[in-house]
């Protein structure tokens, strides 16, 4: 006989060779949107926004989250928002973006945190207008993708480097009509995902 494993498995059910055991967490606020998930240094990291600010939480154990403290030069008509993180020596890098409300063209924030995610600080010295998406380690720093808004879909993504993960600087290589959302590293090797 062969077991089949089903879509909509009961917690600890199992299913090949892992076990699905999803639950569903609470604690975060009720309007949060979370963008993206990291796991560095053995703690977990959730990204996204509480309209119309940007928001970080922690957590030690994947189910209690604890919100991080942003430092923002967030007006009164702006909306924030997070989307990827890394690290880089020992300093957390979290980028995102920052426009106005009710408006899909957005600028490029980055946020770095030297006490393990409890604060953060904003800094909007960016290598461009458009907002970078993704971030992972590369080469001696940081590797990052963005768009460029073309006014039609999909855009062109670009990438850009850091050293530090503060000061950014775009290549010269770009991808023709696609939008990168996410960045992996597999050896030496760099993997875009996108539309």
């Amino acid at each position: 006989t062969s077991a089949s494993a089903s879509a909509s498995a009961a917690p600890s059910e199992p299913t090949g060779p892992i076990e699905v055991a999803w639950e569903r967490v609470a604690g975060l606020e009720p309007d949060a949107t979370v963008q993206g998930v990291s796991f560095i240094d053995g703690r977990w990291f959730a990204l996204g926004q509480v309209r119309p600010e940007a928001a970080i939480w922690t957590s030690d154990d994947g189910r209690t989250w604890t919100r991080a403290g942003i430092e923002s030069a967030r007006a009164e008509d702006e909306v924030t928002r997070a989307t990827s993180l890394t690290q880089l020596d020992g300093t957390l890098v979290a980028i995102g973006s920052y426009g106005r409300m009710d408006t899909d063209q957005v600028d490029w924030t980055t946020w770095t945190s030297d006490d393990g995610g409890v604060t953060w600080t904003e800094r909007r010295d960016a290598a461009a207008i458009q907002a970078l998406q993704a971030i992972v380690p590369g080469g001696p720093g940081l590797i990052g993708a963005g768009w460029t808004y073309a006014g039609v879909h999909p855009f062109d993504s670009w990438f850009a480097v850091s050293s530090d993960g503060i000061t950014w600087e775009q290549t010269g290589a770009t991808i023709p009509n696609a939008e990168i959302h996410s960045l992996a590293v597999l050896d030496e090797r760099i993997v875009a995902v996108g539309v």
